[in-house]
């Protein structure tokens, strides 16, 4: 059975990006966003490390920031002089603090004298197969873009359903999908791309590759992943994440899976709220700490009927393309309205008809009697 609940948000912040476009919510719907990242080339990095020395600031700290737009001159040495020594006298006996706030607000003042922006498409896909190997090409579904992507992040969640993979988190099949993701990539005409990272927990995989012409511009690459399953730790549920540098603009890419069944909506707000808090990569970094954070996975939140619109009005609904009225169902949709889950996320329009659940193998909703009141998410 080829089928999931799954979702993608982005998050953006950060003076140095912009937010993406566009996101996703579907196992082989997909959409890919622009992203703005800053970026610079050695030499100005180097001016402009100078000019930031000689007015006091770390050098790391501007780092970030540093670069400039075509045909904009860098800043002079000579107007980033250090202080003449009576006004260093004057502010000698100013609290560290402030005296680097102040310079802080002054640099992000003149910003645009040493940053430029360049959009990149990103793309998201999410998948839960529910323990099954590939049994066909991912081509039409990674290819679905005229444009090649610039960069692919790819999820699963339950790529493997056996005790063995749940107690020693060991799967043969993980090898077997990246394997099938690179095919796929490959088919690509014109587009080579690199894998930079993938991290599996239990049955959550991800994956994420960018064009080998981009490959050189990503640094300080991690993963990291956080179980809130059985005992509120194993990794049957939870999350792992791939973060990196690209250009100047940290990028964190999120793949999980969350609690199931209809009536355990607090307990996927509460998976969510885990997975970010415990989260953390080598530096101390959390997801939040990023400038574009992007969220796919199957979610497990569900279209939830009422005395008027059982089961089958949904199913109906579902079948004939009446996607505006599901969304009022919408667990999650509800979720985010009262802010109990997301807050700061945007999520693409809805455009498609719910991916869950099939009876397996057919595109024939799910005929069992189990949770005959949610079943279609």
């Amino acid at each position: 059975e080829y089928s999931t609940a799954s979702h993608s948000f982005t998050s953006s912040s950060g003076m140095s990006t912009t937010e993406p476009s566009a996101t996703l919510r579907d196992n082989d719907q997909a959409r890919s966003a622009s992203a703005s990242v800053t970026s610079t080339d050695g030499k100005k990095r180097k001016d402009f490390l100078d000019a930031a020395v000689a007015v006091g600031k770390s050098p790391m700290t501007i780092m970030k920031r540093a670069g400039r737009r075509a045909g904009s001159p860098l800043v002079s040495r000579k107007a980033a002089q250090a202080p003449s020594s009576s006004s260093n006298k004057a502010t000698s006996g100013m609290p560290s603090y402030n005296r680097h706030s102040f310079l802080g607000m002054k640099m992000a003042q003149r910003e645009e004298q040493f940053t430029y922006k360049k959009s990149f498409r990103v793309f998201c896909g999410t998948w839960n197969v529910n323990g099954q190997y590939p049994k066909e090409g991912l081509q039409p579904w990674l290819g679905m873009d005229s444009e090649p992507p610039d960069i692919y992040a790819v999820g699963f969640q339950e790529l493997d359903l056996s005790a063995e993979a749940l107690l020693l988190n060991d799967s043969s099949r993980e090898e077997d999908w990246i394997r099938a993701i690179q095919v796929g990539l490959n088919q690509r005409s014109g587009a080579r791309y690199q894998r930079m990272k993938h991290i599996r927990l239990v049955g959550m995989l991800l994956v994420v590759y960018v064009l080998e012409k981009h490959a050189e511009y990503v640094q300080d690459l991690e993963a990291q992943m956080a179980g809130t399953g059985l005992m509120g730790m194993m990794g049957n549920k939870g999350g792992v994440a791939v973060r990196f540098q690209f250009h100047n603009t940290y990028i964190c890419f999120v793949n999980s899976h969350l609690a199931a069944h209809a009536e355990e909506v607090e307990k996927r707000n509460q998976d969510f709220s885990e997975i970010v808090s415990r989260l953390e990569f080598s530096d101390g970094k959390t997801i939040r700490d990023h400038s574009n954070v992007f969220w796919m996975g199957d979610l497990n939140y569900r279209l939830i009927g009422d005395d008027v619109i059982d089961d089958q009005a949904i199913r109906d609904m579902a079948s004939g393309g009446n996607i505006e009225e599901l969304k009022h169902l919408d667990q999650l949709r509800q979720e985010r309205a009262s802010q109990n889950v997301f807050n700061g996320f945007s999520e693409g329009e809805l455009t498609f008809k719910p991916t869950y659940k099939f009876d397996p193998g057919t595109d024939n909703w799910d005929s069992s009697e189990k949770e005959p009141s949610s079943s279609v998410v």
